[in-house]
């Protein structure tokens, strides 16, 4: 099985799920749903809308994820005021999924207020370390039928999940939220970070059992590391070719088994095989200081949202990133960019004069059949956690 077979099979599980379930819109303010949704739909079709709108709707956050993309650059916390206008602005353009993410989405008191903002039929992530979840804001989030809530988890042993927070309660917060979460029947995905010694020790096998036999829990993410935030200055952390082919075959290892979770894993849906790269294509992302970048790995901004239109903004990014690239732009072109960083940005003015930094290759399902079928993959991928979470919580399934 390769990247397009596991691509095929995650089409396949929404398809098997979605048609048996509905989602009602809300009475209140309902034409402006319904225009939403109608947005929503046709941006399927819509070849120049994005399919993910990630918000950083802060910087706060206690921990020091050794991970982190945001680091030191882009700090802030927009208003809620600023967060309708960003939502109402990316609903205008036709944008599917919502990605909330900080800092630490659950530091802010007026998180389920944001989430009311976004389109009844978007699906909705929010990403989390589980720091800061208070009992009312989980029983907010429980009124929400679209959404998700994606805890970060680094390793089975809590002493270096802590390690790698950078505190010592960090497996403490992140399993006291996953029980709020469940104890209110909000929906809770896992996501971790793969690293060269979870492939190789044989822990990332015995990790993904464990989430689905002892955690209960039916989808996990994962991402690889990238050369961007504070592992900028690790490089030696960044896998080789060696270790992503240990950890594919892994994958197909574990992905048929009924004792592991459905497994949503980046390097393989966006890989040469399958999706490919999509920031900037169908992806984009806005810093709690609002400055607008292709997604959250990526240093290379293209404005800011306080200082013109989201449309203008998706515009001018979209016309440079018209297809998706054949593997991750950063992880490609980190040394080239590298040179123009400034407090971990890069201006995209500063690299109109470097030769071509996308490669003129695309991904394989973009370049066989083209920008409908690809994006009506990818907003499958991207609805099947929410439509299988949706399902369990009724008891659909």
């Amino acid at each position: 099985m390769n990247g397009l077979s596991l691509v095929a099979q995650s089409v396949k599980t929404y398809l098997q799920l979605a048609k048996t379930k509905g989602i009602k819109l809300e009475q209140k303010n309902l034409s402006l749903k319904l225009r939403h949704s109608l947005k929503l739909f046709s941006g399927l079709l819509n070849t120049s809308s994005p399919i993910f709108g990630i918000i950083g709707i802060t910087s706060r956050c206690p921990l020091s994820c050794w991970h982190c993309s945001l680091d030191r650059r882009n700090k802030g916390e927009p208003s809620l005021g600023q967060l309708k206008s960003i939502i109402h602005q990316l609903a205008e353009i036709g944008t599917l999924g919502y990605v909330i993410t900080g800092g630490e989405p659950f530091l802010r008191d007026d998180l389920a207020e944001i989430v009311k903002a976004i389109p009844r039929l978007s699906p909705i992530f929010i990403y989390s370390s589980g720091v800061g979840l208070k009992e009312k804001i989980a029983q907010q989030l429980a009124k929400f039928s679209n959404l998700v809530v994606v805890l970060s988890i680094d390793h089975l042993d809590p002493k270096i999940h802590n390690q790698r927070r950078g505190s010592e309660r960090a497996w403490e917060w992140v399993f006291q939220a996953k029980e709020i979460l469940e104890r209110y029947r909000v929906p809770v995905h896992i996501t971790t970070v793969i690293t060269r010694d979870r492939i190789w020790s044989g822990e990332f096998e015995e990790f993904c059992i464990t989430v689905k036999e002892k955690w209960k829990v039916d989808y996990m993410q994962v991402f690889t590391p990238r050369p961007v935030g504070r592992l900028k200055s690790l490089p030696e952390e960044i896998l080789s070719s060696k270790d992503l082919e240990e950890f594919k075959r892994l994958v197909l290892k574990i992905l048929p088994s009924k004792h592991t979770p459905f497994l949503a894993c980046f390097p393989i849906i966006e890989s040469e095989e399958g999706m490919g790269c999509c920031g900037g294509f169908v992806r984009l992302y806005i810093s709690p200081n609002g400055d607008f970048y292709p997604c959250d790995f990526n240093p290379l901004c293209f404005g800011n949202v306080f200082e013109e239109p989201i449309k203008n903004l998706w515009e001018k990014m979209h016309s440079y990133f018209h297809y998706p690239a054949e593997k991750c732009f950063i992880e490609k072109n980190w040394q080239r960019l590298e040179k123009h960083l400034k407090d971990g940005i890069v201006h995209f003015e500063q690299i109109l004069s470097e030769p071509e930094l996308k490669s003129p290759n695309s991904a394989f399902i973009y370049k066989h059949f083209g920008t409908i079928t690809y994006r009506i993959t990818l907003s499958y991928l991207s609805l099947a956690n929410v439509a299988w979470m949706t399902l369990k919580q009724s008891k659909i399934i």
